[in-house]
């Protein structure tokens, strides 16, 4: 009886056994095994502070980003570690089709470790995502500025004393501001003047401007205000604003401020807000009302606008001015991509902080990996007896890392989509930068090579590591 009864006890376990397949020795468990739980109330908590940092407007931009990104990063790992081991046996199928031979061998080391896999994934997909993600902000930035100074300035020539290699941008002379009106070719001039005044305590500039031949070549870059009305205002002696001064003092258009002037303290009603791209808040004025409150103001620069080649116009301008003073040019693409010229200097920068996070993501991959081979040798060694090959354990590995940068890449460029809109926010409220959304889908093609190869780097120890370690059974095999 006792023989029976041992009998009947292991005869459950040895038929799963012999039913099982090499790959659930592999994955660690049997078939049919459940995944882990979902964790529904995690899931819908970590998606209810994304949700309420993506709607909730009334808080500001900085704790909207954290909440998105801290929400949206543990609702992705919560379903990648709860869903990875059932997603890969519904995939089998097409696995096998796929990759013949090693198809059950595919996403074998992913299955058998959920939950790191997902902080490896998570961590590939936070590295994609604040890459593609800062990209993109830079490129709206870029694209907004480059715009908005190709509407302003189009065709014009922007003509500043002093050479290229002058330290500091010497004020225009009045005699040479003269020449170059006097040039033949020279269709509009736009004088400018710049001082410093204090509101509220803080140093704002001052800008005298002809905006009214701005206006008749261009147009006034307005947030607030109609042009013609705007016009007329600055005539009468108004005054405009720039978004970064109603941003920082939250003084706008039909209200009235106080500035500090060498004429004693002046009051100005505020005709409009003018768009600008500046850092430091801004008041514009006529040139009429601008010299009446600093008289003898220099001319820091002027924008030419010509009725033949720019260049050939600039010649005529240096020989005419030869003698009274060196100029220096800003014509062209030089003035159309302009926001380009400024913003590529954090090029170098934002590369090098992505190629600093994308190691730290490969060194995570690599140890998944590699845990996977070295914590799992005799279950390697079973599958060797079991008939696979080292060959099919090599491409294995190779196939789990690509495997692991790929849903890293397709979740992060998916977080990225939804980072970027709090970002610039962010950035808009530093600022106080009305900033356009601006994508360039040739970076999700860099980000998606870019994650594939470091994958593919990450899995190069580990799979030569899964070739060694079965080495020492072969005398048994043989």
């Amino acid at each position: 009886m006792g023989v029976g009864a041992s009998l009947v006890a292991v005869f459950g376990p040895a038929r799963r056994a012999a039913s099982a397949r090499p790959i659930d020795v592999y994955e660690g468990g049997r078939p049919g095994a459940p995944s882990p739980p979902a964790r529904p109330l995690l899931l819908a908590a970590a998606c209810a502070i994304a949700a309420v940092g993506w709607f909730a407007l009334a808080l500001p931009a900085y704790v909207r980003l954290a909440l998105v990104v801290g929400g949206t990063l543990s609702a992705s790992s919560l379903l990648v570690s709860s869903r990875a081991r059932s997603a890969l046996r519904r995939s089998r199928p097409l696995l096998d089709l796929a990759f013949p031979r090693i198809g059950d061998l595919v996403g074998a080391s992913i299955s058998a470790r959920p939950a790191r896999a997902a902080n490896t994934v998570i961590a590939l997909a936070a590295i994609t995502a604040g890459s593609l993600a800062i990209a993109t902000t830079v490129e709206s930035v870029t694209e907004t500025v480059d715009d908005w100074t190709a509407t302003t300035w189009r065709g014009a020539v922007r003509v500043a004393g002093g050479t290229p290699l002058t330290l500091h941008r010497e004020n225009l002379r009045d005699l040479a501001v003269q020449k170059i009106r006097e040039t033949p070719g020279v269709e509009g001039l736009v004088r400018v003047k710049l001082r410093r005044s204090h509101f509220q305590g803080d140093e704002v500039g001052i800008l005298g401007l002809d905006f009214a031949e701005l206006a008749r070549h261009s147009s006034l870059q307005l947030s607030a205000g109609e042009e013609g009305a705007v016009l007329d205002a600055l005539a009468s002696g108004q005054v405009v604003v720039t978004d970064v001064f109603v941003h920082r003092f939250g003084v706008g258009a039909g209200e009235s401020l106080v500035l500090d002037t060498p004429q004693g303290k002046q009051i100005f009603r505020v005709a409009g807000v003018l768009r600008d791209y500046s850092p430091s808040p801004g008041v514009g004025m006529s040139i009429k009302r601008f010299d009446d409150l600093w008289p003898a103001s220099p001319f820091r620069s002027v924008w030419v606008w010509t009725d033949a080649d720019a260049e050939t116009i600039v010649d005529r301008i240096r020989d005419r001015t030869a003698g009274i003073q060196s100029l220096t040019f800003l014509y062209g693409d030089a003035v159309e991509n302009f926001g380009s010229r400024i913003f590529s200097r954090f090029s170098a920068l934002f590369y090098l902080m992505a190629g600093i996070a994308a190691f730290g993501g490969t060194l995570a991959a690599a140890n998944l990996l590699l845990s996977s081979v070295v914590e799992r040798g005799a279950e390697l060694k079973l599958l060797r007896v079991a008939g696979v090959v080292t060959r099919q354990l090599v491409v294995a590995v190779i196939l789990d890392a690509l495997l692991l940068g790929f849903v890293g890449a397709a979740i992060g460029i998916a977080l990225a989509v939804v980072w970027v809109d709090p970002m610039l926010s962010v950035l808009g409220e530093a600022l106080g930068w009305s900033i356009r959304y601006q994508s360039d889908w040739s970076y999700v093609l860099y980000v998606l090579a870019a994650t594939s190869f470091l994958a593919l780097a990450a899995g190069v120890y580990p799979a030569w590591r899964a070739r060694r370690a079965p080495r020492d059974l072969e005398p048994l095999m043989d």
